[in-house]
């Protein structure tokens, strides 16, 4: 009936009839719908560019969200944004404010029935990993300069040094405390073979067999102090060569 289909309309508007006069003419409003999204995650790469995706509409109230299963969706699953800071958040979830120029709308037949009313985005920004490395022959050294050689002396010990710090984002001055560490290699024997003749090979240095070192010393970055990074894997080898005797004969 007419009275019922008016009683419906008052109540899907919130509209409250006491008082009101039949036969005037009245407006319905949209309903005002609340967008959120949180747990927009991504790895420091020092700007504050973000992503919003998974996007939800607030839990319906009196006067706002989605009624009667009204299917409205939006116009795409995910928006550009701006993190309120480009820092690490020590997982912590901070504002995200969506650019302008990342146009969002709501889609479907009732649209016109509805219209965003407020957009809450969060999300963090963690920790960049790093990959240390200090190879014996390191593929990218275009000197060929072998690291982490010395002579050999019936020990384990080993001093690894010019370290490689992989995965920093330019502009950033982040390394290690030290210039060089002690560690130990995977074994005291000397990796070096000889000329068939018993002489030393040319360039023997650089034909030395390929002893992986452990680090023993501890290690830590500076030039960080928002701690935007973090050591994810470290990598380290060098070389032992035959020890040099010197042998003088006298004469008879």
């Amino acid at each position: 009936s007419i009275i019922d289909s008016t009683n419906e309309i008052w109540a899907k508007y919130n509209i409250d009839p006491i008082g009101s006069i039949t036969t005037s003419d009245f407006d319905i409003l949209p309903r005002g719908v609340h967008l959120i999204s949180s747990g927009n995650t991504k790895i420091y790469d020092r700007t504050t560019n973000a992503m919003i995706t998974n996007i939800t509409f607030a839990d319906p109230t009196n006067d706002s969200g989605i009624i009667n299963n009204d299917n409205i969706t939006l116009n795409s699953t995910e928006y550009e944004g701006i993190y309120e800071d480009y820092n690490q958040t020590n997982n912590q979830e901070i504002k995200i404010t969506r650019k302008g120029s990342s146009s969002i709308s709501l889609v479907g037949e009732k649209k016109d029935n509805y219209y965003i009313a407020s957009e809450t985005y969060t999300g963090n920004i963690t920790p960049r990993p790093l990959t240390l490395h200090s190879l014996y022959l390191e593929k990218d050294d275009t000197a060929h300069n072998p690291r982490n050689v010395k002579a050999y002396d019936d020990t384990k010990e080993a001093v690894i040094s010019n370290i490689i710090i992989d995965n920093v984002v330019a502009g950033d001055a982040v390394t290690t405390d030290k210039t060089s560490y002690a560690g130990e290699y995977a074994t005291s024997e000397a990796g070096e073979t000889l000329n068939k003749d018993g002489t030393v090979k040319d360039n023997r240095l650089m034909l030395l067999e390929e002893n992986p070192i452990t680090r023993t010393e501890p290690i830590s970055l500076i030039n960080d102090p928002n701690g935007n990074y973090f050591i994810e894997n470290e990598q380290y080898s060098g070389g032992i060569h035959r020890l040099t005797i010197s042998v003088m004969v006298s004469g008879f």
